[in-house]
């Protein structure tokens, strides 16, 4: 092309997406015009091209008159294999760029022509859409309106309460029982749970009018096979330091790099419901998950005293393992009063909340744990713990939960170690001997082997995994492991036998 001094310069990022068109046919024409004619430009121009392998061909006509063409439009000649179930190839395409195309400047103008030369036309509006939800929900959601300075990120979170949207799912849809319009897929889409449909949650990131994947950084499901939140997020290049959007991999199905979108849509919904938990349900606020390693970034953390967000969360902890007021009364006064911290039994679906990964911050530093099988328990706090919170700064860098030892409780004080699914301890019985013979890094990977152990016997473990087990198994072979699962308690020198 430039031998005939036609030249462009290319939009492309990668150079390869337009190649996607030979995956489902093997000619393609292109043929565009200006929309007006500025500096002078009448021609329409013609691209034909017959395989990702071969010439381009060009042609140049004049183009002129009331009635010019403008625009562009793409003509794909569809694959024998592809064409063969024409119906089902139209709309693959259409429902693909209904999906994808969410917020352009222009409509979409579908013509298919089929075996019999038969032409049918649809039109596609991809304009921006608020999020539409049953207004049976509306109460019982939280939204959160996306404006963010920082990394440019627009948009609008929903959150719902995950065990009013479960009873509400099952009156809607069963196995012959859906509800009519657009409900329908609304009920369908929040069913799916993260096994089932881990890939594709009813969320978008949008870039460039496009939607490119899904929203990184959502609380997860209190309920295994339900999605709890909705979210429409668009990307800005305004607000980046080069003035280009971010990245995307090759597929164009995600960011190359999501990590900075995840935490900050973390962020965004962490700080909002801090900033609004007087008026957020305690039901509510405990329902909302993340794990501890999904709340890496944790510095807008120390924008908050560590003692309110104690009183804001420990709530939660009250409401999820439902501990008597008077218990809570004398164990916050420094009475001899253990409080249930963890039971694997107690309202299950919620033990990886939002106001777990938080208390595990805080409590480290007024409060020590006393640990039985599957449980994990309270010491009173210390004296003028709550001076200590109000004081308190850098928790947010704290990452352990409690630290590698913890005090066994009665029945369980000559065990080695206890795994209660959610905390794993040694027993502070055993400190010295393992300090002076394990260096931290030891330790954790001890504590991780032995997790390991109790759910395979016979699994393959690396040189320096097995040459740790031996010398721990040489110190306390014969100590007793208290594992979660419900298996026989056992010993280093039984499973290593």
């Amino acid at each position: 092309m430039r031998k005939k001094n036609i030249d462009f310069a290319p939009v492309s990022e990668f150079g390869i997406g337009f190649l996607s068109s030979f995956l489902i046919s093997d000619r393609v024409e292109v043929e565009t015009a200006m929309w007006e004619s500025t500096r002078g430009d009448k021609l329409k121009r013609i691209l034909q091209i017959d395989g990702p392998t071969r010439l381009v061909k060009y042609s140049e006509q004049i183009n002129e008159g009331p009635g010019r063409y403008k625009g562009t439009r793409v003509t794909l000649y569809l694959t024998k294999d592809f064409s063969t179930n024409s119906e089902s190839s139209w709309e693959f395409i259409k429902n693909y760029l209904e999906e994808e195309c969410v917020d352009l400047p222009y409509n979409l103008e579908l013509q298919y022509v089929d075996e019999q030369g038969e032409m049918s036309t649809e039109y596609i509006n991809p304009i921006k859409k608020n999020m539409e939800f049953p207004d049976i929900l509306k109460e019982s959601s939280l939204t959160i309106e996306v404006d963010d300075n920082d990394t440019g990120l627009k948009g609008e979170i929903v959150l719902f309460n995950t065990e009013i949207l479960q009873m509400e799912i099952e009156k809607h849809v069963g196995e012959n029982k859906f509800i009519l319009s657009d409900e329908k897929s609304f009920w369908n889409d929040v069913k799916r749970g993260p096994y089932e449909y881990r890939d594709n949650p009813p969320s978008i990131l949008i870039r460039g009018g496009f939607k490119i994947s899904t929203v990184p950084g959502l609380p997860q499901s209190s309920v295994y096979n339900i999605y709890n939140s909705i979210a429409q997020i668009y990307l800005d290049w305004k607000k980046t330091d080069d003035l280009k959007y971010p990245l995307t991999n090759l597929a164009r199905a995600a960011l190359a790099d999501n990590s900075i979108v995840k935490d900050s849509i973390t962020r965004i919904i962490v700080t909002h419901l801090i900033e609004n938990s007087n008026n957020i349900p305690i039901d509510f606020l405990s329902t909302i998950i993340y794990r501890q390693k999904e709340i890496e970034d944790r510095k807008y953390l120390e924008n908050y005293n560590a003692f309110d967000l104690f009183n804001i969360f420990f709530k939660c902890l009250i409401h999820v393992m439902e501990i008597p007021f008077e218990d809570y009364m004398a164990w916050k006064n420094g009475g001899q009063k253990l409080l249930v911290y963890y039971h694997y039994k107690a309202r299950k679906e919620s033990e990886h909340g939002l106001y777990r990964v938080i208390l595990d911050m805080l409590l480290i530093n007024i409060s020590k744990p006393v640990v039985r099988e599957n449980m994990v328990l309270l010491k009173p706090p210390i004296k003028d713990w709550e001076d200590t919170l109000k004081n308190l700064v850098g928790f947010q860098s704290h990452n352990e939960k409690w630290g590698l030892f913890a005090e066994f409780d009665e029945g369980y004080k000559d065990a080695l170690y206890i795994n209660t699914l959610m905390y794993e301890f040694f027993n502070e019985k055993y400190r010295t001997v393992l300090e002076s013979n394990f260096d931290k890094n030891e330790l954790q990977l001890s504590m991780r082997m032995l997790s390991r152990l109790d759910d395979y016997v016979n699994q393959k473990v690396s040189q320096k995994e097995l040459e740790v087990l031996n010398r721990l198994k040489n110190l306390v072979g014969d100590v007793k492991v208290i594992p979660f699962s419900g298996n026989k308690k056992w010993t280093l020198n039984e499973r290593l036998n």
